[in-house]
Formats: structure tokens, C-alpha cells, sequence
């Protein structure tokens, strides 16, 4: 099929505001030499980077998602959620209300944190599984329990293996979104390894493609594109980037 409107789309980059090594404008440079319309900063319990990026991306003929990954307990085991709002204002509004002053959320069961779900579903949040098939994603069986509205099928931080699987198991999932995301910290031709593309006769503007997001409109085919990095980069991003997180994570908490 012919498409109108193409746009490359990467939703999961992170900035120097979290744990990743370059600045908002070094990255708002980086996406638009690779052909990039459509970014995402998504730092670590934090929004400043977002925040920032959504205001230098109107000059720079970019469209940019307000969104967040957040950090929190399930079980005592460590998972990870990536939220996107459709302006700046909402994502403040999440954040101030459950990020802020507690940082680390924590849920002691499934119940509480399915309450949770909703409540971002009232701030008329977007909710998407990042690498799934990491230790801090869900399992599987989990896809179909939750109201969220997509996963990364294809991501930079995954093996081939477990993409390739994801792959095959989204035919379950039919009516989620399926993604593809660079998990950008470091590496600037990481951005190219995965990314989504959106297929449109629509305009893809800010708010049509947030409601195709939340599943309200389904006007825009996203395709998940790419591949894992490289094993050595991979690694050296684990190496690189542990230390800058534990010492966010330290620096927020006290």
C-alpha cells in the first residue's frame, strides 16, 4: 500500500537528565542528521529533558512526544513503564502527582499496581511495555492482563533471539501496537538500530498521533524497523551507563 505521509519515529531516547551521556540538543542534531520526524525523550523519573526537548523541537520542524520511563517496584523486583502525554502539561501533571516526592514507586501486588494503570488512564496517559524480554520487563503472559497500549517488538537492547521471538508472539497481541525502539544512551548510530515507522494518508500531527497512540483512531500503521546493537556496544552501554544511573538514582533519593 501507498502511503501520503511516512515518518521516522524513534519514542525511547534518554538524555544527560537521566542516565544517558548527551544533552537535549546534542540529540535533538543527532535525530534530525539520521532522518528523524517524530522523537521521544523518555528519561528515568524525569521530565526535564522532555520538557526541554518539546520546547526546542518547535524550532527545529520536529514532533515531540512529552513522555517518561519510569522506575518502580512490582513484587520487590525492579520493572520499567514508558508513558507518553499528548502535551507538556499532562506529563506535569503525572509526574507531580506520582513521581516528584515518592521517586520510586513501589506495588506489593498485580491489584495494586492494575490501580495504578488506571489512574495514568485518567491523566490520559499512553502506556507502552519497553524491551519486554529484558529482566525489567513483563512476562508475556502478562501482554494480554494489562490495559496498555503497546510493546517494543523490536529493540536495541534486545538479543536477535528475542526479538525474533517477539516477533512471532505478537500475532497474540493484535490489538496493541507494535514498536520498535533505540533505548538511546550513547551510541549516536545506535538511533538507526530501532526505530518505527509511521504509514499515514492523514497529516501526522501532534494529536492524531497521539490518538492513534491510545488506540482511539487508527489512521497511522506503525512498523517496527531494525535491530539489536551490536554485542560489544550493548556491553559497553551496561559498563557506560550503570554508574550514571546509580548516581541519579542516589542523588534523587537524598
Amino acid at each position: 500500500m501507498t502511503y501520503k505521509y511516512i515518518k521516522k519515529a524513534n519514542l525511547h531516547l534518554h538524555s544527560n537528565y537521566s542516565d544517558g551521556i548527551h544533552s537535549v540538543h546534542s540529540i535533538l542534531k543527532m535525530v534530525q542528521k539520521r532522518g528523524f520526524d517524530v522523537i521521544a525523550i523518555t528519561d528515568h523519573n524525569e521530565i526535564k529533558g522532555s520538557l526541554k526537548a518539546f520546547e526546542l523541537g518547535k524550532k527545529q520542524n520536529l514532533l515531540i512526544l512529552p513522555g517518561i520511563e519510569i522506575f518502580f517496584k512490582l513484587n520487590r523486583k525492579i520493572k520499567e513503564l514508558l508513558i507518553y502525554f499528548e502535551n507538556p502539561e499532562e506529563l506535569k501533571s503525572f509526574y507531580e502527582k506520582f513521581i516528584d516526592k515518592q521517586f520510586m514507586l513501589s506495588f506489593s501486588n498485580m491489584r495494586e499496581f492494575e490501580v495504578f494503570i488506571k489512574e495514568i488512564r485518567k491523566l490520559q496517559g499512553a502506556i507502552v511495555l519497553p524491551h519486554p524480554s529484558s529482566k525489567k520487563g513483563f512476562a508475556r503472559r502478562d501482554f494480554k492482563t494489562f490495559d496498555f497500549d503497546g510493546f517494543e517488538i523490536i529493540s536495541a537492547s534486545h538479543k536477535l533471539k528475542q526479538n525474533k521471538e517477539l516477533t512471532a508472539f505478537n500475532f497474540a497481541c493484535k490489538d496493541k501496537l507494535q514498536m520498535g525502539g533505540a533505548d538511546f544512551h550513547i551510541w549516536p548510530a545506535g538511533l538507526n538500530s530501532a526505530y518505527t515507522l509511521l504509514n499515514s494518508n492523514n497529516a501526522i500531527t501532534q494529536s492524531e498521533l497521539f490518538a492513534n497512540l491510545i488506540r482511539k483512531k487508527k489512521t497511522i500503521e506503525f512498523v517496527p524497523t531494525g535491530k539489536p546493537l551490536p554485542f560489544l556496544k550493548r556491553f559497553t552501554k551496561l559498563i557506560i551507563t550503570s554508574p550514571n544511573i546509580i548516581y541519579y538514582l542516589f542523588r534523587k533519593a537524598f
